[in-house]
């Protein structure tokens, strides 16, 4: 969940896309292990990614640089 879905709500935030129903599983799974995924999980600020375009992110993960 913190590694998986989070990046992509956090992603899907940073570029205006609506991810409601991947948020809602990121709640309820919060909400069952009595976790805050949000703060667990990675986004794009904590991998160092934040202000990079669509592009640029792709890139990295295609290259690693």
């Amino acid at each position: 969940m913190p590694m998986s879905l989070v990046p992509i709500a956090s992603a899907g935030k940073a570029f205006g896309l609506k991810t409601r129903a991947i948020e809602a599983l990121i709640l309820l799974a919060g909400l069952i292990m009595d976790t805050n995924f949000w703060t667990r999980g990675r986004t794009l600020e904590s991998l160092g990614l934040a202000g990079l375009s669509p592009g640029e992110i792709r890139r990295i993960a295609e290259t690693g640089a």
